[in-house]
């Protein structure tokens, strides 16, 4: 399997990643962007690595094992990334944080990284694996979590949630326009059997809309499900205001988002952030990733990068 990480050069560039430097990956995925930041900031630059999926804890090991020194992964979300970064002192300079005003009543790890970088939503080292049940063009079991020890699959919402629920999930996270119809669909399909499969769910989802929009609704659905499992949303609202805390002054945070959903979120906390003057846009306008780089990489096609640098406190 391939794992191509999206916008990696611009990823580098501007997260100013240089040697010496202690990084964070907060979402590791097949860890092509830690294996970049790990090449650019040699010969002594550290990574600290986070995902809530073991599969991608273990591929990322054997791909970074070149780097071992230099390397820590841990198999958590970066909900989590206060206890990773106390564990990872040794690593971590100690002159203060200047996090200012904390949230939710945490306790700031006194220093601080030099960047942190998020690249959300299903990598494409999920999507390739079938078992996993994130893609609608494989056959595979309606699981779609990212951390397989979350109790709630893909199965159980879509067999046991009421029709008002799953339409409401559709039209909140999957922005369907056709949510209702398809709950409906999905309710009528249920009744007769369980539905076990992701090729059957896509296909009852094609059933219940025009033949022309059949294919964007069926992404749709596959995202909202998968959004509503993981939380996805509500992680990513506590997790970045919380990554951010740990950020040293004049350093950067970079954001990698792939729908409208997860880019409203990014910018609202940066725009919060710069209203308070506690970070600046290092990124006007969004950046996307060029035609030639979509051409080889089809995951890019809806890639978002947006950075932030943290304003020193005076």
């Amino acid at each position: 399997m391939t794992h191509v990480p999206v916008l990696m050069m611009e990823v580098i560039k501007l997260l100013e990643v240089k040697s010496e430097g202690i990084y964070v990956d907060a979402t590791l995925g097949g860890g092509g962007h830690a294996q970049a930041i790990l090449e650019a900031s040699g010969p002594g630059g550290k990574l600290i690595g986070l995902d809530w999926d073991l599969e991608a804890i273990q591929f990322s090991e054997r791909r970074l094992k070149p780097y071992s020194e230099r390397v820590r992964l841990f198999q958590t979300s970066f909900l989590e990334i206060e206890k990773v970064l106390e564990e990872c002192q040794d690593w971590i300079p100690g002159e203060g944080s200047q996090a200012g005003p904390i949230r939710a009543g945490m306790s700031v790890t006194p220093g601080g990284v030099d960047g942190i970088l998020f690249d959300l939503g299903v990598s494409s080292f999920q999507i390739e694996l079938p078992e996993r049940g994130f893609s609608y063009r494989k056959e595979g079991p309606l699981d779609m979590r990212m951390d397989r020890r979350l109790k709630r699959t893909a199965r159980d919402l879509v067999n046991h949630s009421s029709v008002e629920t799953l339409s409401g999930i559709l039209r909140t996270f999957g922005e369907e326009r056709f949510a209702k119809r398809i709950a409906n669909t999905i309710d009528r399909e249920r009744r007769k059997s369980p539905i076990e499969g992701t090729l059957e769910l896509a296909e009852i989802v094609r059933s219940a809309v025009p033949r022309p929009k059949a294919h964007k609704s069926i992404a749709r659905v596959f995202q909202a499900i998968r959004i509503f499992v993981n939380q996805e949303l509500d992680q990513l609202r506590v997790g970045l205001e919380r990554a951010f805390e740990f950020l040293r002054p004049a350093r950067r945070i970079g954001v990698i988002s792939y729908h409208s959903l997860e880019d409203r979120i990014v910018k609202g906390i940066f725009r919060t952030l710069e209203e308070e003057g506690r970070m600046r846009w290092v990124t006007k306008k969004v950046v996307k990733p060029t035609s030639s780089e979509i051409e080889r990489n089809r995951r890019a096609r809806g890639a978002k990068l947006r950075v932030g640098e943290k304003v020193q406190l005076k």
